[in-house]
């Protein structure tokens, strides 16, 4: 089967490549000078072509050194599956369901032979091909035309001779400029432009777009119809923009005109609009801004058309601020950036996510994958100033947390309630403009009247702990770190608190 695969796509790509030839030779057929065609088509080809079918090779490769790493860990923690049921623990079986998922069934044993070393030959790698066709298509269109020589645009050259004004770039224009010839290719040139500038940012959007997917092992064929739905919304949102938005000489012509009403512009010499005159840098500028980053720009768009949604609860968000990973001891600007490919952008989702999938899609090792979730579940539930807090005495991790409230002295976990319990300037804000006058006993300091024990305040930080690491992403966490103590020699166990 494998090799079937192989076949296959080399006999695809060697089709691929005589078409290419055999457009390239009836280009160089068509009279005048060919030399004008070799930029546009060589930019088309290995843009629009050849790069859909690199990524998707790249991913057939980056499977490949994953599955590797995969089988190195399964090997250093003992975790290949026996007599077919797998193992128990559960992320690792999510990171190699995530690579194994579309392979076929016999290259699912583990066995790293059966495993295809070349893109096409499953058959996930021809439906990400089939689906790339559109996007293909319409961005080797996008780029003969970016790179056309501009003389081929006038009505004697070859692109001027088939792409004629459509009803999106001209209709509805007035009838004296339509009945001109020269000022309705001119009026076409500048639509043609703002529509190639709005396309070279969308095609970057959709490469960075691929190459995050890569990374991620996120590739599908959803991706690259996603990428051409893309370009054709940012395409024709610009156009549409461009022939509905006035100008500034179109603005200056309305209030010439309307002063021509009143008779008040007598002896003022008004620069007269032209519709035809060139496209000015701002829209330059907003065309390739809006096609790389489109979400942003529609919705711009949209609200500044004074379209009427829901409207979106923003009193509270400054109790919900996004804490950057920054903060966590080990992670830098650099590091940040690296982790926002796999699509970690706050402590939240650092603190939901697999350890050992970050290890594996990711140069960081399991070690440092696993401290950085367990500080990051450590400051998710109790915010970067406690967290910060804790970080005094020598508590950085979620399980620093349950082991000093399990096992610590009375006097740790009374340093403990301190912290966690204290009324904080972000407690004070939020119960004001929640209209709460009285303050949670647990915020009074001991001595205050009302405050709780001692003994209370240590109960209720056993039962606030409790509650914490009972959540799911917690309890996986666990799961791995007794797996990998148990490995180095440790008991691997931690007493769970009841």
């Amino acid at each position: 089967m494998p090799a079937l695969g192989t076949i296959g796509g080399g006999a695809t790509l060697a089709l691929v490549m005589l078409l290419v030839i055999a457009v390239g030779v009836a280009i160089l057929q068509l009279p005048g000078d060919p030399t004008v065609f070799y930029l546009p088509v060589w930019a088309a080809t290995f843009l629009a072509l050849f790069l859909p079918v690199a990524i998707i090779a790249i991913r057939a490769q980056v499977r490949y050194n994953r599955i590797e790493l995969i089988d190195l860990f399964a090997k250093t923690f003992d975790l290949h599956p026996h007599n077919g049921t797998g193992s128990t623990l559960v992320s690792f079986e999510f990171v190699r369901g995530k690579y194994y998922a579309d392979l076929p069934h016999e290259a699912r044993t583990g066995d790293l032979t059966k495993i295809p070393r070349f893109p096409f030959q499953v058959l996930s790698d021809w439906m990400l091909l089939f689906c790339a066709i559109p996007f293909m298509i319409f961005s080797g269109f996008g780029m003969f035309l970016i790179f056309a020589h501009l003389a081929q645009f006038s009505a004697d050259g070859m692109v001027g001779a088939w792409l004629k004004p459509s009803l999106l770039a001209a209709g509805g224009l007035p009838s004296e400029l339509l009945a001109d010839p020269a000022k309705i290719d001119a009026h076409h040139l500048n639509v043609l432009t703002i529509a190639a500038v709005a396309f070279a940012g969308s095609y970057f959007f959709s490469i960075r777009l691929f190459l995050r997917a890569v990374v991620a092992f996120d590739l599908s064929p959803v991706t690259f119809l996603r990428a051409f739905l893309h370009m054709m919304l940012v395409l024709v949102l610009l156009v549409v923009a461009y022939r509905v938005v006035p100008s500034t000489e179109q603005v200056v012509a309305l209030g010439r005109d309307a002063l021509a009403a009143l008779d008040l512009n007598r002896g003022t010499d008004w620069p007269q609009y032209d519709p035809t005159d060139g496209v000015g840098y701002g829209w330059l500028f907003l065309a390739f801004a809006f096609g790389f980053i489109p979400e942003s720009a529609l919705s711009y768009v949209i609200q500044k058309a004074g379209f009427s949604f829901k409207e979106r609860l923003i009193k509270h968000e400054k109790h919900c601020k996004v804490v950057p990973v920054t903060l966590l001891e080990g992670i830098d600007h650099l590091t940040a950036f690296r982790l926002e490919e796999a699509y970690i952008f706050d402590v939240q989702n650092l603190a939901a996510f697999n350890p050992i999938m970050l290890h594996i899609e990711s140069p960081f090792g399991i070690y440092t994958t696993i401290d950085w979730v367990a500080q990051a579940q450590l400051c998710l539930e109790f915010g970067p100033e406690r967290f910060l807090a804790l970080r005094t005495l020598n508590i950085r991790t979620i399980f620093d947390l349950e082991a000093v409230v399990e096992r610590g002295s009375p006097e740790a976990r009374e340093a403990l309630a301190d912290i966690l319990f204290q009324n904080d300037m972000r407690d004070a804000d939020l119960r004001e403009s929640l209209g709460l006058k009285t303050l949670p006993k647990l915020h009074l300091g001991a001595g205050e009247p009302g405050a709780l024990t001692s003994d209370a305040r240590r109960e209720a930080l056993r039962t606030l702990v409790a509650a914490i690491i009972d959540d799911l992403h917690v309890k996986r966490l666990r799961q791995l770190w007794d797996r990998v103590s148990r490995s180095l020699g440790g008991d691997g166990v931690l007493q769970h608190m009841v």
